[in-house]
């Protein structure tokens, strides 16, 4: 069955919600799963006692993630109760229901970042061919659902952020529907919606992270994880296996960088000829424009180090 697009078109949509209302959207969704965890039934709240904006039907997605790695994404594509039960539902099933993961636990449960996507209503796009319709699509903004016969699939517009070209992002789509990548059919339908994004990261809510939990047992090549954003400052986790900077190659960075060593062994190299051995607990300071290299990591264990990096958004404006 075919979605169908807002009837109601008369009600102004929020664009933006308060700081308190995004606080209680994100309060409803952590309760229903703490409840849901304990007693098999998720929390439901009482949309009567809430906000107007968030008594409104409207349909949303709730993300969990983990270390920075998906744990689970459920929602409703539209509109059929409170925004704020929506919440609520779509939350449990996140952390219960998502088919490519196991049930989340209740000591899983503090470190689990939750994000919230607040969909606007369905608009149908009418286009003459697949160039007429990939046309139509903004990139960065557009949360995509695509339907032949009863086979359907959607992307939410964060999406974007791991398949920032279009072709692939549609091609991605076209799989997720369970269709060729270059299939194409006058029946297809395709509808566009928008996202307002709530992260508990962005509200300061606390959530616990452990730094050392996840390690793999072995990695094929070394892996940069984001843990930390702000105005001038990037922190990431760097996990190494054995693996090192290759020769004659050096990093020439544009900002700071204060590195420290958590777990292994490695050793840092100089141009100027100058070695360093780092044993968990060192850190080092790398001012910008320090040419050096990883000489080494420790094989056959995880090197996990953390890397801040100041002043960085000059330096990705550079880039």
């Amino acid at each position: 069955m075919a979605p169908t697009a807002s009837t109601e078109p008369s009600r102004p949509l929020r664009d933006k919600y308060s700081a308190s209302e995004r606080a209680l959207l994100l309060r409803t969704a952590r309760a229903a799963i703490a409840r849901g965890l304990e007693t098999g039934e998720p929390e439901m709240p009482d949309p009567e006692t809430a906000p107007q904006a968030l008594r409104c039907p409207r349909a949303c997605f709730v993300t969990l993630k983990k270390q920075g790695e998906l744990r689970g994404c459920i929602g409703s594509l539209e509109a059929s109760r409170p925004l704020l039960c929506d919440v609520a539902v779509n939350a449990w099933h996140a952390a219960t229901r998502d088919p490519r993961f196991a049930p989340v636990t209740a000591e899983e449960l503090p470190g689990l970042q939750i994000e919230l996507s607040i969909l606007t209503p369905l608009e149908p796009l009418v286009f003459r061919d697949e160039q007429d319709l990939l046309a139509q699509i903004v990139p960065g903004r557009d949360g995509l659902l695509l339907q032949y016969g009863r086979r359907r699939g959607t992307f939410l517009p964060s999406v974007w952020e791991q398949l920032p070209e279009l072709g692939a992002f549609w091609a991605n789509l076209k799989h997720k529907a369970g269709l060729a990548s270059d299939f194409w059919h006058p029946d297809l339908r395709c509808w566009r919606y928008r996202a307002i994004k709530v992260v508990e990261a962005e509200q300061g809510v606390p959530v616990k992270q452990n730094l050392l939990a996840g390690l793999p047992q072995r990695l094929d090549e070394e892996r940069f994880e984001p843990l930390l954003k702000r105005k001038g400052l990037r922190l990431e986790r760097i996990l190494s296996f054995g693996q090192s900077t290759p020769d004659g190659q050096w990093y020439d960075q544009a900002q700071d960088e204060w590195v420290l060593l958590l777990q292994g062994e490695a050793e840092l190299e100089f141009e100027q000829g100058r070695r360093l051995e780092l044993e968990p607990g060192d850190a080092v300071m790398l001012p910008a424009r320090c040419r050096h290299r990883v000489a080494r990591t420790r094989p056959g264990q995880v090197t996990l180090w953390l890397a801040l990096h100041l002043n960085a958004e000059e330096s990705d404006e550079d880039e």
